[in-house]
């Protein structure tokens, strides 16, 4: 992935999640762990990127939103990025940022972007439906000291894996465009997700706010109703993620179990012939 932050131990993109982590909690260290989706490529594959199985387009839509666009990830972020903030990196990933990129200026650099935008049917009176684009930015993290790119599994046993990612994680901010006050706030998401120990799976944990840029005299309803609405569209997408990684396991189980079955019957029938 070209949005790989390499880094010299595990606590360094600890250190990164914390500044990443957002007011309200949704779900936290949500454990992931099938016989297809226990490494974080694998989950990335399944769900981020563009050409995902299960994009997060698709889920907008099933929950009814319209004209849902979503494109592929681009690593311009002034003619992609227009939400908020990013939270400002620690030094040392700022540090590994710039001796890849020498971009030392800026610590968004390597990452990755895009704005996906949908129509959503809102119950607001006088309003039908709004406009929105939830601006996405996504980076992922690999150790490049085996010894510090270590992890314990719930065994207690040490593992590592200098090839594989430890993490990323993706930061959201969401803008609609003709809600009262639209242009004073944003309702941002962050998406973190863990390795955790070999065949020990991933850990899923997404958190949200309302960040403003100016003040009005509906903030607080307009706070409390962003904040329920978003947790709840967030916790029914985490539901899915966990039914899809069941039905999916007990799919390719069907399948091996379905094509031993056909091979043992095709012996017993050879047998039969020989005789």
């Amino acid at each position: 992935y070209c949005n790989t932050i390499e880094i010299e131990n595990s606590t360094i993109f600890e250190e990164e999640c914390k500044l990443f982590q957002l007011k309200h909690p949704v779900v936290t260290n949500v454990h992931i762990n099938t016989t297809n989706m226990n490494t974080v490529e694998q989950f990335i594959d399944t769900y981020i990127n563009t050409t995902a199985s299960f994009t997060l387009s698709g889920f907008h839509t099933n929950c009814g939103d319209l004209e849902v666009e979503l494109p592929d990830w681009s690593d311009d972020k002034i003619s992609t990025w227009k939400g908020g903030v990013i939270p400002t990196s620690t030094p040392a990933i700022a540090s590994s940022v710039s001796n890849v990129s020498n971009a030392a200026s800026d610590s968004d650099s390597n990452g990755l972007y895009r704005g996906m935008k949908f129509l959503k049917i809102v119950n607001i009176p006088g309003l039908k439906s709004t406009t929105g684009t939830k601006f996405q930015y996504w980076r992922n993290f690999k150790c490049t000291n085996t010894n510090s790119n270590s992890n314990s599994n719930t065994k207690g046993e040490t593992t590592s894996d200098s090839e594989s990612l430890i993490g990323f994680i993706m930061y959201s901010s969401t803008i609609t465009y003709d809600v009262p006050y639209a242009t004073s706030f944003s309702v941002d998401e962050s998406f973190i997700v863990k390795r955790l120990g070999e065949h020990e799976g991933i850990s899923l944990s997404i958190h949200i706010e309302v960040k403003w840029t100016k003040s009005c005299m509906l903030k607080y309803v307009i706070d409390g109703s962003s904040v329920s609405e978003t947790t709840r569209f967030l916790q029914d997408y985490v539901e899915g993620i966990r039914k899809v990684s069941i039905y999916v396991y007990v799919y390719i189980y069907l399948c091996l179990y379905i094509d031993r079955t056909m091979r043992k019957l095709m012996y017993i029938e050879v047998c039969g012939i020989i005789c």
